[in-house]
């Protein structure tokens, strides 16, 4: 951080040349050793991937006592291209140290979600830099270097660059095209000016034609994929894109496979732990296909970490129907030994059992009510019902 605000690029860097970026760079690339020293790498990756932004802000300070927030772009020219081929080629040396291999190609990721916007100048100006010493450290069968490049391309597509195209078949496999399948793409949503229920029924039809005929051997196959794109990616990607393209994904095969969906199920739940789905909609389509008795028993056949939380779901999304005695005395007994967590934020659904407990309203609000004296956390429905 000190280095990167005290050396850090100023508007008129230019005119010395980036004499002090660079003698920072070439001090930290002699002090690393090739990855050999530790503390020397991790800070050049630090400085690099500030260095390799091409949009800066500096402030100034003015009559007045106020300051002035300039902001500004690097263009390319013989002393800067220097220094950023140092950066690159120094930053994909340290991709074949495995202590930072993880640490330089975040900061390549970043450099490449930047491309496109930082402008084709500077992109154009990068690119055999990124031929001659990023690509050959790369590795084809690691699926994060695989995602990076697709991304790349696609950014060197957008600005209208020639580039190598056996890029996009050598950093492309089976998992990638999973992940086109089933994650969220807003780009291509804004291409295709689709509003937000549209473009999911568009989603639908894309993945129910994916999974039709799929087999349980296909299945498996599919889910560990998401399981490599499951450590593959961060952030929303991770945490709310892929959880909800499986989602769609086993409210597709449904429709796709009906005679196959329930074993897919089955089998999913020994899965379930890496992604924790919603279950809303597998439930109402295990539903549709088979007796509330054979759902009830499926969900308790297997120990998975949220199955209490697919019961819950169970209870809510029972069809009233259906609903006996029996049932509000197995829901009672669910809240009362259920984390908050894993309960329903709403309790309308309650409605359907009274015909057959008219007291049931009582029950779950008292059973709440005592267990939130020890987590708050359980009275948070009750806001629901008033």
């Amino acid at each position: 951080r000190l280095l990167s605000e005290c050396y850090s690029f100023k508007p008129d860097d230019f005119r010395y040349g980036y004499y002090v970026q660079s003698f920072i760079v070439d001090m930290l690339i002699e002090k690393m050793e090739n990855g050999e020293n530790h503390l020397f790498s991790r800070l050049f990756i630090l400085i690099a991937n500030y260095l390799l932004k091409v949009e800066h802000q500096d402030h100034q300070y003015s009559r007045g006592d106020s300051i002035s927030i300039i902001t500004f772009r690097l263009n390319p020219d013989e002393y800067l291209l220097t220094l950023r081929e140092k950066i690159i080629s120094n930053l994909s040396v340290l991709i074949a140290k495995d202590e930072f291999n993880s640490l330089a190609i975040e900061a390549f990721k970043k450099y490449v979600d930047r491309v496109r916007y930082e402008g084709i100048d500077m992109a154009e100006a990068d690119l055999p830099f990124i031929e001659r010493y990023l690509i050959k450290k790369l590795d084809k069968d690691n699926l994060t270097h695989c995602m990076m490049m697709q991304n790349y391309c696609e950014h060197l597509n957008s600005l209208e660059l020639n580039y190598p195209k056996e890029w996009n078949a050598d950093f492309f496999n089976e998992t990638l095209k999973i992940s086109r399948l089933i994650l969220e793409d807003r780009y291509e949503r804004r291409i295709l000016e689709m509003g937000y229920e549209e473009y999911n029924q568009y989603r639908h039809k894309g993945l129910v034609e994916y999974f039709t005929g799929i087999s349980m051997a296909d299945f498996i196959d599919f889910i560990n994929r998401c399981k490599e794109l499951n450590n593959a990616l961060s952030g929303r990607d991770r945490d709310y894109s892929l959880k909800n393209g499986i989602e769609m994904s086993l409210h597709a095969m449904a429709e796709s496979v009906p005679k196959l969906f329930p074993d897919i199920v089955l089998m999913y739940m020994d899965y379930d732990d890496y992604f924790e789905v919603n279950p809303h909609l597998i439930i109402i389509d295990l539903f549709n296909s088979r007796s509330k008795k054979d759902v009830f028993l499926m969900l308790n056949s297997k120990e998975y970490r949220k199955r209490k939380l697919w019961l819950s779901a169970y209870f809510a999304l029972l069809p009233e129907k259906y609903i006996v005695e029996d049932d509000a005395r197995l829901l009672v007994e669910h809240v009362r030994t259920t984390p908050s967590n894993e309960l329903q934020d709403w309790l309308n659904y309650l409605d359907k059992y009274e015909s057959v407990d008219d007291s049931i309203y009582r029950k779950i609000v008292r059973s709440l009510t005592d267990k939130s004296r020890e987590d708050a956390y359980y009275a948070r429905p009750l806001e629901h019902i008033f």
